[in-house]
Parts: C-alpha cells; sequence; structure tokens
C-alpha cells in the first residue's frame, strides 16, 4: 500500500493535515454557535452538552472523526482509479454520512449527544455528516495536490 500512496500523485500527509486542520476550526465554529441563545430549538443548540462534555478535546475528535472519513473516501476513491472530482465529492457525501450514523448508531458520543441526534434525526444527522466530510475533504485534496 505504501507505493500505491505514493502514486496516488497526492502528498498523503498533507491531506491528512488539511483534513484534521479543518474538522478542528470546524468544530471551534459549531462550539461558538452552539452557545447562541436561539428563539427555537436548532441542531446547534443541541449540540451543548457535548462540548460542554468534551471542552477543548472537542476539536480533536472532531479533527480525527474527518480524517478517518476523508482518509477512507481518498483511498476509496484511488482504488477504484476514478478521477473525477464530482465523483470524489459524491463518495466524501455518503462516507460522511455513513460515518455519522455509525457513530449514531453505536452511541460512541451518547448520552451527550442525544439531543443533537433527536433534533436533527437520524437523516438529517447523517446529512450533516456527509457534508462535513466534503467540506474538510475537498479543500483539503486540492491542498495536498499543490503541496
Amino acid at each position: 500500500y505504501f507505493i500505491y500512496i505514493i502514486n496516488m500523485k497526492i502528498n498523503l500527509p498533507y491531506f491528512i493535515l488539511y483534513v484534521f486542520c479543518i474538522g478542528f476550526i470546524s468544530d471551534i465554529i459549531l462550539l461558538v454557535l452552539s452557545k447562541i441563545n436561539f428563539r427555537q430549538k436548532t441542531s446547534f443548540n443541541a449540540l451543548k452538552p457535548y462540548f460542554d462534555h468534551y471542552n477543548y478535546l472537542s476539536p480533536v475528535l472532531a479533527g480525527i472523526t474527518c480524517v478517518i472519513g476523508a482518509t477512507l473516501t481518498l483511498l476509496v476513491f484511488y482504488t477504484i482509479n476514478f478521477k473525477n472530482i464530482g465523483f470524489f465529492t459524491f463518495l466524501l457525501f455518503i462516507v460522511g454520512a455513513l460515518l455519522d450514523y455509525i457513530i449514531n448508531a453505536l452511541d460512541i458520543f451518547k448520552p451527550w449527544l442525544n439531543d443533537y441526534y433527536y433534533t436533527a434525526t437520524t437523516l438529517g444527522s447523517a446529512i450533516y455528516g456527509g457534508f462535513a466530510n466534503i467540506i474538510t475533504g475537498v479543500p483539503s485534496y486540492y491542498l495536498a495536490k499543490i503541496s
């Protein structure tokens, strides 16, 4: 696999670093949004128990989760030898949605995300997970190609 990764024409360590950093910063933004008192219950407010429990560890956990999703997607993308960025984006969404669904189904961050999964719904949270994987994966892909 090491030789295969070298032939991918992408700097994998940089890809992982970029994904982690974008996931880390995105989680800090969600932390700030979770503290805003909206008039009605939102998915942002529902994240507050999670952030209260994990505090400063939450951005690290988000970065690790993003690295798992985006790197898995990248390996699948290159394994099937497909070069279309649109297909890569589609794969990012599918893998991110599945990863979020698995996190929910296995109760990995429960009880701290119970309110979030209730508010966002299982499908809604999976969709958010898919978009999160796109937000971290696409820019990291391009940045790692030029690194």
